[in-house]
């Protein structure tokens, strides 16, 4: 099951990071937790109806680890943005000293 969690990430990284690049990182995140919350919800369901089969685990676990690259891309994008953001208040008088405390200049 963990190769079928990971096998299909390396696929999909490759799209999610050219999607990660084009789409607001917030919508991506949340469709893709979204996504993956039926998919795990499909399983917990599927097991109490008693019908969960082997292939239809396997399928579903499949959808999940296709997923997850999404939320990882958009969490750097995300990242990387709020990084420069932070680095613009260094342009309104605000500097590190050597002890790493922040105070006006």
């Amino acid at each position: 099951m963990l190769l079928a969690l990971q096998l299909p990430a390396i696929v999909t990284e490759l799209v999610a990071g050219s999607l990660g690049d084009r789409v607001r990182p917030r919508l991506v995140m949340e469709l893709d937790n979204a996504l993956r919350t039926l998919a795990v919800g499909a399983i917990r369901v599927l097991y109490w109806l008693g019908s969960l089969e082997p292939w239809l685990l396997f399928a579903l676990v499949l959808c999940a680890g296709a997923l997850q690259p999404f939320t990882l891309v958009a969490t750097a994008v995300g990242t990387g943005a709020l990084v420069g953001t932070l680095s613009e208040f260094s342009l309104y008088g605000l500097s590190r000293t050597r002890l790493g405390s922040v105070h006006t200049a």
